[in-house]
């Protein structure tokens, strides 16, 4: 490891701020068929290519991409214990807007304009009161809800599915609404409120 890969990593395991996933692999002999492994194969995934890994590996991983490293060995016997380190990047902080002049929309504001607008623009048979409004994915600049069919005693339909109907974006910094309902590439476009 070069001094500067060294430096990196000891900057990086020392910040509490960078999450840090220790795995432990069992390749005892107790956990793999007896005798070595006709053929082995190890592969490391980053998530992103600032992040960092560590192994002891016996012999050299081949760098497939910025993110994926890989060993293959045959008739190989692996150390009994495979110790990898992964030190991700520090996420970046939200974005801040500076000519917002309120404060964010919050995830139970986002919520309530999300049930008026429903409300008064239906984008389905499917009553109100038979919607289920779920958190989506995260993201920094919007709130992203998934709208489920609920089938039970009030709601008709079978109690053991549960249909994605569309999903609904609310801007955090002003509260426009979008959706990809009723598109066939799931691509978002503005909503009436």
């Amino acid at each position: 490891m070069s001094e500067a890969a060294r430096k990196t990593f000891s900057d990086r395991t020392s910040n509490a701020n960078d999450p840090q996933y220790d795995v432990k692999l069992d390749t005892s002999k107790d956990s793999l068929p007896g005798g070595p492994v006709k053929h082995f194969t190890l592969v490391l995934d980053k998530a992103t290519p600032k992040d960092l890994v560590s192994v002891c590996f016996p012999g050299a991983l081949q760098k497939e991409s910025s993110t994926r490293f890989v060993a293959e060995r045959d008739d190989f016997t692996p150390p009994s214990t495979l110790r990898v380190l992964f030190l991700t990047a520090q996420l970046p902080e939200p974005a801040i807007h500076a000519n917002s002049s309120s404060a964010a929309i919050g995830r139970d504001q986002a919520r309530d304009l999300i049930f008026a607008a429903l409300g008064k623009h239906p984008l389905s048979s499917v009553p109100l009161k038979c919607m289920d409004i779920l958190d989506g994915d995260v993201d920094v600049d919007r709130w992203v809800f998934d709208v489920h069919e609920r089938h039970d005693a009030t709601c008709a339909g079978d109690p053991h599915t549960w249909p994605r109907l569309f999903s609904i974006r609310v801007d955090k910094h002003g509260g426009a609404l979008s959706t990809d309902y009723d598109d066939p590439d799931l691509d978002f476009h503005s909503m009436a409120q």
